[in-house]
């Protein structure tokens, strides 16, 4: 049964990441066009209003996805039907107040361009929502499918627009609001109630106001730098900055893809099953690693290489913040919040979260008149490593478990020095030929690592 769960675990979360990678691949791609063929400006918008939609959906949504994945639809339906007149309010305003700011703050983008902003904002929101109830439904496979397709048009989209001239964010916005009505409409799934934990409906608004503030910390975290210097520099400076601290989706995308399986795993188990928890966390863990400690030797290696490959010389100058930047990769093997949101103590999540910001705000203030931009950089990086240990000590209380028994660190730490050792001695081997045979090299390296470290732990049982 235990080898069962594990095989399912691993199957749903590789059906999510397959979909994700092709994401991924999408936007690097985009990424090599874009940085090569707009100028500085309309680079900078264009990354701008990624900035706007990825901050103000949060925003909306108010941490809607997630209650979605730690609480029973019953609990949800008939908390809502209890507070249908507040909840209404509280909904209203979450939408109108951030699509409000989009049209009188939005200053680099005109009228026109501010209203289409609202509408792909507000079609995002309900495309994630739409996709969040597949995954809580078990319907990987169909979310898989239909983003697939989603992806090839959300290309095919980008590839056209960049040959009109002059660049037309108008248009591209246009086409982004009609693929994600398309994709709403196609992946929507009827709620199902099976494997659920029922959970009193008194404790469920708590938990969303804590949920929904945690989001919103987190996600100022994570744009603040960006906004800070969109307001107050400019869009070129924007532009570098933003390139130069871009982390890799891929990271992102598979902590994601697990981090909502176990969600989803962590809402069928009681706090008392303290062993299956802890099993859960050591499954991501080991997983995460597989993928996460050789792209980071990788990208600690040929770091230069990686990243005029995808940005070109043109932004040279932004890659000693996107080697700082790199260094917050190794955390990111398990979702350290998951256990302490399935058991509903999403108040610890939101001071962690608070504590994030605070420090980065602190750090940022002593770092940067220190190192500039890089100091920005090492102010978010430190932060997040004590956001994580904040995170594992806490849910080690509510397990009553020592917190550093919810990570294999020790085997982590021995498969993070080989991969560095590994790719490092390939870096010295190639680094005299001329490229892109160094970057090719490494990269096959990093990938035998990859398969080398998910087979063992396949036939080892670590996931």
């Amino acid at each position: 049964m235990q080898q069962v769960k594990e095989m399912q675990f691993a199957k749903r979360s590789l059906l999510l990441i397959a979909g994700s990678m092709v994401k991924i691949a999408v936007q690097l791609l985009i990424l090599y066009i874009f940085s090569r063929q707009l100028n500085y400006i309309d680079y900078g918008k264009y990354q701008s209003l990624w900035l706007y939609l990825n901050v103000l959906s949060v925003i909306g949504l108010f941490g809607l996805p997630a209650i979605l994945l730690s609480s029973s639809y019953s609990t949800i339906t008939n908390w809502i039907k209890q507070n249908i007149a507040g909840f209404s309010l509280l909904a209203f305003l979450f939408n109108i107040i951030p699509l409000a700011f989009v049209v009188v703050a939005s200053v680099d983008f005109s009228i026109k361009e501010r209203i289409l902003i609202c509408l792909l904002i507000l079609s995002q929101s309900i495309a994630i929502v739409v996709e969040t109830f597949a995954i809580k439904n078990e319907k990987e496979l169909k979310v898989l499918i239909i983003n697939l397709i989603y992806h090839a048009a959300f290309l095919f989209l980008h590839l056209l627009i960049i040959q009109q001239q002059p660049f037309s964010l108008s248009y591209l916005m246009m086409g982004l609001i009609a693929i994600n009505i398309i994709k709403s409409i196609s992946i929507a799934t009827k709620p199902q109630f099976k494997h659920e934990v029922f959970v009193p409906g008194n404790n469920l608004g708590k938990q969303w106001i804590y949920l929904g503030l945690n989001d919103m910390a987190s996600v100022l975290f994570k744009w603040i730098d960006k906004w800070l210097i969109l307001v107050f520099i400019s869009l070129e400076q924007f532009a570098f900055y933003y390139n130069g601290s871009y982390e890799i989706p891929v990271f992102g995308v598979l902590l994601s893809a697990v981090g909502n399986i176990m969600l989803v795993e962590l809402s069928k188990l009681s706090i008392s099953k303290s062993t299956d928890i802890v099993s859960l966390f050591h499954r991501s863990a080991y997983f995460l690693a597989a993928f996460i400690m050789p792209a980071f030797a990788l990208l600690f290696w040929f770091n230069e290489e990686i990243f005029i490959f995808i940005f070109s010389e043109k932004y040279a100058a932004a890659i000693p913040v996107f080697l700082v930047c790199i260094f917050v990769i190794p955390v990111r093997i398990t979702n350290y919040t998951a256990a302490l949101q399935a058991h509903h103590r999403s108040d610890i999540i939101l001071k962690g979260a608070l504590l994030d910001l605070m420090l980065a705000g602190i750090l940022m203030a002593v770092l940067y008149p220190l190192f500039k931009l890089p100091g920005l950089a090492a102010a978010f990086v430190i932060s997040t490593y004590l956001q994580a240990f904040y995170y594992l000590w806490q849910t080690g209380k509510l397990l009553r478990l020592p917190a550093l028994s919810l990570l294999p660190l020790k085997s982590i730490t021995v498969i993070l020095f080989i991969c560095i050792l590994i790719i490092g001695g390939v870096y010295f081997l190639v680094n005299t030929f001329i490229n892109p045979i160094p970057l090719i090299s490494g990269i096959i390296a990093s990938a035998l690592l990859v398969v080398g470290l998910l087979y063992r732990f396949y036939k080892t049982k670590r996931f």
